[in-house]
């Protein structure tokens, strides 16, 4: 049996949301998502490496949020 360990990633809907009713709307997310996600791997990299983690499975799903600074917070709030 494989264990897999989701991992939850928020973003910004904000900048989604401002490219709405353009004709290429699919190629700007794309191409923002691209530039966004090769840092964000590097550091997820990073970490599972710092971590001693390099022996688990992790799937990345990305969520959009209108605030991750509001996210945050409710989230943190409901942990305390």
């Amino acid at each position: 049996m494989k264990h897999i360990s989701p991992c939850f990633i928020g973003f910004n809907h904000g900048f989604y949301k401002k490219m709405n009713g353009q004709n290429n709307l699919e190629e700007l997310f794309l191409t923002e998502y691209q530039e966004t996600i090769k840092d964000a791997a590097e550091t997820f990299r990073k970490e599972i490496v710092d971590q001693n983690l390099s022996h688990k499975n992790f799937i990345f799903l990305l969520m959009p949020f209108d605030s991750i600074i509001d996210l945050r917070k409710a989230f943190l709030g409901k942990l305390s």
